[in-house]
């Protein structure tokens, strides 16, 4: 298995989702990509990111025109998420 596809790809995101959460006060974390970055969109529904906007034809990669695609996740996802510890196992 390669490292893209095993922990290495979630554990950075995870991390600094964990830092961020745990070391303010900030409410809600967001991101944005393309939908055309498939590994990226995997890792944030993975981690348990909302998709919660899409702007379609927003963005054109190598000539092909993508949704440009935002993901988000609030305080109190995180939590419940550490709780129960539903985060992926490592590989």
């Amino acid at each position: 298995m390669s490292d893209r596809s095993c922990a290495s790809g979630w554990a950075s995101p995870k991390q600094w989702t964990d830092y961020l959460f745990g070391a303010t006060d900030i409410r809600r974390l967001d991101f944005a990509t393309w939908s055309g970055n498939h590994a990226m969109c995997r890792v944030g529904l993975r981690l348990g990111w909302r998709e919660e906007a899409r702007f379609r034809d927003a963005r054109m990669v190598d000539g092909v025109v993508h949704d440009s695609v935002v993901y988000g996740m609030l305080r109190r996802e995180w939590k419940t998420r550490r709780q129960l510890a539903l985060d992926p196992p490592e590989c």
